[in-house]
């Protein structure tokens, strides 16, 4: 196939049909931790990459052979897919044909553009990045087309999410000594306030980049810093490459519970905020009960964490 690939698996949507929009590598970004490689052509400008309903005819084809098998279909590509013109058309059509949600992956930068947050009303989840919100910040993580800076970005994001009506998942990212330090994590946390997002996932680099020497976090800091994220009002859903979503459902809580607390002890409060359930600290009790988990006081507070 030459435009349409999967299903792959994702974390967060399920099941994924992906429609490549944009050729290998066009983009706005030329981000450190790209798996795709390294950005080849810098834009900012739309243009048609191909013809559209050459695309269409292929994914007719793909859909009708896998549509009992996926959950979503996910426009994408090996750069931007904002920059690719026919967006609207290609998303009103394929509309048409699909029974299930249209989601697009987006590293947010055109939101600034009237026509594309107009365009991206058409889906019904939609995927922006914000890996920081300090400019200097930002051109060391993202290496941005030289047109952009963060400020007109964010504002972009805001507007969208103000008119916006279908799922808002961002994805922050969080590469190792660049954009981790909980100084600019509180201030994505300030910003995110005003935007109206459905949740948040918070990932690391966990593939090889297109830059050497930037390194993912591993599990320990990864959930500490979603555990500070979350204490800062922000909704995480998951946490990384390396957990599943922590889930709501009760044949995944306990084992959800255990696999946290194995790699760092947790207070009420903060599974509260991870789990949003209410009875928490009902399930933390039977798990005592059974020797699952112990309890221990540490500055007058209580920390939950996995028996020996």
């Amino acid at each position: 196939m030459k435009y349409i690939f999967g299903p792959v698996p994702s974390r967060r949507l399920g099941a994924s049909l992906g429609v490549n929009l944009v050729p290998k590598k066009i983009c706005s970004l030329d981000c450190v931790y790209c798996e795709v490689g390294k950005t080849t052509e810098f834009e900012i400008e739309r243009k048609r990459f191909f013809n559209p309903d050459e695309l269409l005819s292929e994914f007719k084809i793909v859909y009708e052979r896998k549509k009992d098998i996926i959950d979503v279909v996910t426009f994408t590509g090996a750069g931007e897919p904002t920059l690719n013109i026919d967006l609207a058309y290609l998303a009103n059509e394929v509309k048409k044909i699909i029974d299930k949600p249209l989601a697009i992956l987006t590293n947010g930068t055109l939101l600034f553009r009237e026509d594309v947050r107009n365009e991206l009303l058409n889906f019904d989840i939609v995927v922006p990045s914000v890996d920081a919100v300090s400019e200097s910040i930002f051109k060391r993580v993202n290496r941005p087309h030289s047109e952009l800076n963060i400020e007109k970005i964010i504002d972009g994001l805001k507007e969208f999410s103000r008119i916006f009506k279908g799922k808002l998942f961002i994805e922050i990212l969080l590469v190792k000594g660049v954009n981790d330090n909980e100084v600019e994590l509180k201030k994505i946390a300030n910003v995110l306030k005003n935007i109206n997002y459905t949740k948040v996932q918070l990932n690391t680099v966990f593939r090889p980049p297109a830059y050497k020497g930037f390194d993912g976090l591993n599990e320990k800091e990864l959930l500490e810093k979603a555990l500070f994220l979350a204490k800062e009002g922000v909704k995480v859903e998951t946490v990384g490459a390396y957990l599943k979503s922590l889930s709501n459902k009760e044949e995944y809580i306990v084992e959800d519970l255990i696999d946290l607390l194995s790699m760092r002890p947790c207070t009420v409060n903060d599974l509260k905020l991870l789990f949003n359930r209410s009875d928490i600290v009902k399930i933390l009790d039977k798990l005592i009960v059974d020797k699952k988990i112990t309890k221990d006081i540490i500055n007058n507070e209580i920390y939950f964490k996995v028996a020996k």
